[in-house]
């Protein structure tokens, strides 16, 4: 099915283009001179670091368990350390939005 455009429409895409084509500006740098590297970068940065710290994770996980570690002990104890870690960004972080 085609769909007919009214003559003014197409006068006005003409225009558009015609504009566009006379002052084409370079489009923005992916890099800026104040850290572009580390915005440019910071996703693939922040998995790379994600996944290095499941690869220490997995580590001490299986340290511990060739060392006779109950895994609920573990697991308990990996929840207290998040619960620690997590605590300071919780409540400086989030105390005004309450």
């Amino acid at each position: 099915m085609f769909f007919q455009t009214s003559a003014c429409e197409e006068e006005e895409e003409e225009e558009e283009e015609e504009e566009e084509g006379s002052e084409r500006k370079p489009m923005a740098s992916t890099t800026s001179n104040n850290g572009g590297f580390c915005t440019r970068f910071k996703p693939h940065i922040l998995m790379v670091l994600a996944q290095i710290g499941y690869t220490f994770l997995y580590f001490i996980t299986e340290a511990s368990f060739n060392h006779g570690m109950n895994p609920n002990v573990y697991i308990t104890y990996r929840h207290i350390v998040s619960g620690v870690v997590m605590f300071p960004f919780a409540y400086f972080l989030e105390r005004y939005l309450i």
